[in-house]
């Protein structure tokens, strides 16, 4: 199968990084685990789905290297034909995988680390957003302070520094619902700590 196949399989454009891989995964897996789908193929998708996300997951974490992309076409070209090789010959490795975690419940399948491993980047992020939005909010607070400390403070000056703040506020609660959520469905697996 080819990496564009890869792609259709779990509706990702080309261009997609690596969370949102994980995300599309997480969200297809849901649908067609053989534990939750009434599909009578269920377990062939849930196996080509999991083999489409090894791959690419692996590509994306093993790019070409950019002195290669620079130095030669030609040995830019093998390097990744060796790359995909040597994927390709993990294939296999997957799917057997994909067949245990197909026969798993659905509950214990989330407890896997295939699966574990698509929450993390994505929650990590949901924290590293909510620093973010506090950072926002101190650095607008800082700018107003010096300015008015520079005798240079004007109305507009404090109603951007209020926009600002606004914003850093809506990311904010964004972050901290996306945490909540997170840390419910956590606990709902009968974890008893975050890790």
């Amino acid at each position: 199968m080819n990496d564009q196949n890869y792609y259709k399989i779990l509706d990702i454009p080309l261009s997609a990084d690596i969370e949102a891989l994980k995300k599309a995964y997480r969200q297809k897996v849901k649908i067609y685990h053989p534990d939750v789908s009434q599909l009578p193929d269920a377990e062939e998708h849930f196996i080509r789905l999991t083999e489409a996300y090894e791959f690419l997951l692996r590509k994306l974490l093993n790019p070409v290297p950019e002195q290669l992309k620079q130095a030669d076409p030609e040995e830019s070209l093998i390097w990744e034909m060796k790359q995909n090789e040597w994927f390709r010959q993990q294939m296999e490795k997957i799917q057997q995988m994909a067949r245990e975690q197909a026969r798993m419940k659905f509950e214990d399948f989330k407890k896997t680390h295939t699966y574990r491993t698509t929450r993390t980047l994505s929650h990590g992020s949901d924290y590293a957003v909510l620093f973010l939005g506090f950072f926002i909010i101190v650095f607008a607070f800082i700018g107003v302070i010096e300015q008015y400390i520079r005798n240079e403070l004007h109305i507009t000056n404090v109603f951007a520094a209020l926009c600002v703040t606004l914003v850093g506020l809506v990311i904010i609660f964004y972050s901290l619902h996306q945490i909540r959520r997170y840390r419910k469905g956590f606990f709902r697996m009968g974890k008893t700590t975050l890790g």
